[in-house]
């Protein structure tokens, strides 16, 4: 609590207001930051008719949890402060949250001053630096420390793809009419054997009315002769 009345004396002078407050967690509620430092305070107060009017800048030490990477790391937090206290008039009701910008037994609480002014500076999202690369969504490695293998490993782990897929059916379709058929065949005008046709007879050796090879035949034929 901050006493007002060397205020009421000099109504509208600017009075030097700097101290040091020690933080508490629940200001910043559930987030995973945590105070480590004291809040300091740096400004000035002066009065405003009836009314106490209070500037400044804070700065506290905070340690932040990266959104990205969560790594942590401690930054100051710098914030501008401005609140205006009013007396409370006999036709008010105050609630207890209006309370708390209000003279009360000619003093002020700069706490909830304190509190909401860090309250409104605290960053949306908070990031170690500017390039956070973040963590990997596989196996989990900061990539802001080491390169992850992941990438490497499933290539590795991956089998080769055709370029072009054949369905199941157009393949059972192809293999269906794979069947082995009988040879043209065709009787011989010399010796009226079957041959396979367009070849020479292999009995008598005649193709188209010409002799053209020897067959065994023959060769039993001159032995006899000789």
């Amino acid at each position: 609590m901050y006493s007002i009345l060397q205020l009421k004396t000099k109504n509208g002078e600017n009075q030097k207001l700097v101290f040091e407050v020690e933080p508490k967690q629940d200001w910043i509620g559930d987030t995973p930051h945590k105070f480590v430092g004291m809040v300091n305070f740096n400004g000035n107060v002066h009065m405003q008719g009836n009314s106490v009017v209070v500037e400044g800048d804070i700065q506290v030490p905070i340690k932040f949890i990266c959104d990205r990477c969560g790594g942590s790391f401690t930054k100051n937090l710098n914030a501008k402060a401005a609140a205006t206290y009013d007396e409370i008039s006999e036709f008010d009701n105050p609630t207890d949250i209006e309370l708390e910008y209000k003279i009360q037994s000619n003093r002020i609480d700069l706490e909830p001053l304190i509190r909401d002014s860090i309250i409104e500076n605290l960053p949306s999202q908070v990031l170690c630096k500017e390039n956070c690369k973040g963590l990997c969504p596989c196996c989990g490695e900061n990539l802001n420390i080491a390169n992850c293998r992941c990438k490497k490993i499933q290539e590795e782990k991956e089998m080769a793809v055709p370029k072009t897929k054949i369905s199941k059916a157009k393949g059972r379709s192809r293999i269906a009419n794979w069947k082995v058929s009988a040879p043209g065949m065709a009787e011989c005008p010399n010796c009226h054997e079957m041959k396979l046709e367009h070849r020479v007879c292999p009995n008598c050796g005649y193709y188209k009315g010409e002799k053209k090879i020897e067959v065994a035949s023959d060769k039993k034929t001159e032995k006899k002769s000789k």
